[in-house]
């Protein structure tokens, strides 16, 4: 099968190649999936580099998440229920991803999609959507009356301005640059605030204050995790979920000692592996059923798998929307 291969962590421009390569054989509990598109992710170039959360030896098949439709099975009744039925299917950290024309994955990693689900919704509704529901639901859960999230321009940022305002629940939205901004509140978005502005720090601490904003989502990591937590009410909380900074993130002593403040970290496989697989099934059910309005995400382009280079690079402009390979 013809597959993106990863022959050593690094640059994504120079460390990723079409290759055909052997079709992996099933290993009991697997179904193999023909693969009709994949996103690429920002974890995706994560995992590329070296700084996901975890590495497979290499050579290895990179992608975390696709659609396409269950050709065979090696598993017990769910995988045998799940032949030729269209579903999203998850990677996992022992086999290939989903940048390949086929992947094999576990029964319990797919998801069965309705008829009217398109796929781009399919390629993906799991990554975004279920970190969308899964923060608003530690939101509601927390007692927490406003939260705050970094990186409100990316397709994740939109998707949880959206689930929040269908739930009502206040929220501050951080983008980088004025222009972003400016963007963003183009949509309809109150309480959007630009970090290069030179008094973002004290309108966040007001906005925080005010609308009683205690748990913050962060995606950068680094000094803005610290001037999250200095502007939150006594006792606020700093969920770290991604390091486009580049740098660890931090909490200053006087907020930790003096303040309550805590941090601490979000990964999705995590949250899952707690939540259980009967939660998974009815969340990516709850994602269909909200669908593409308010859990989709935008396509910037559909591009094959000898485009990779081209499809790498188009993924810097997520705020623009998703890249999807199609084999």
């Amino acid at each position: 099968m013809r597959a993106i291969v990863l022959r050593h962590y690094g640059d994504p421009r120079t460390s990723l190649t079409l290759e055909d390569i052997p079709t992996p054989a099933l290993e009991p509990g697997q179904v193999r999936v023909k693969i009709a598109a994949a996103p690429i992710h920002p974890a995706d170039i994560a995992f590329v580099q070296g700084n996901y959360g975890f590495r497979r030896p290499v050579p290895t098949v990179p992608g975390l998440e696709g659609t396409g439709t269950v050709v065979e099975a090696n598993a017990g009744l769910y995988g045998r229920w799940l032949m030729g039925k269209r579903v999203a299917c998850f990677g996992s950290q022992d086999s290939h991803g989903s940048w390949a024309e086929s992947m094999a994955c576990s029964a319990s990693a797919c998801v069965p999609l309705k008829r009217t689900t398109s796929v781009e919704f399919g390629a993906t509704l799991g990554v975004n959507p279920l970190t969308a529901l899964s923060q608003l639901g530690i939101v509601r859960g927390g007692g927490h009356k406003a939260f705050i999230q970094t990186a409100a321009g990316s397709a994740l940022g939109r998707m949880i301005s959206r689930l929040a305002g269908r739930h009502e629940v206040p929220a501050i939205h951080i983008v980088r640059r004025s222009e972003a901004a400016v963007s963003l509140r183009a949509t309809g978005e109150a309480n959007v605030l630009a970090s290069d502005d030179p008094a973002f720090d004290v309108g966040l601490k007001e906005l925080s204050h005010r609308l009683g904003a205690t748990i913050a989502f962060d995606a950068v990591g680094g000094e803005m995790s610290e001037r999250l937590a200095a502007a939150m009410p006594q006792g606020g909380k700093v969920v770290v979920y991604g390091g486009l900074s580049g740098q660890s993130p931090r909490l200053s002593l006087p907020d930790l000692i003096f303040a309550g403040k805590s941090m601490e970290g979000f990964w999705l496989p995590l949250h899952i592996a707690k939540i259980g697989r009967l939660r998974l099934l009815q969340m990516t059910g709850e994602v269909q059923r909200l669908g593409e309005t308010v859990l989709g995400t935008k396509v910037l382009a559909r591009l094959p798998l000898e485009k990779i280079a081209e499809a790498v690079a188009m993924q810097s402009r997520g705020s623009e929307g998703k890249v999807l390979l199609v084999p």
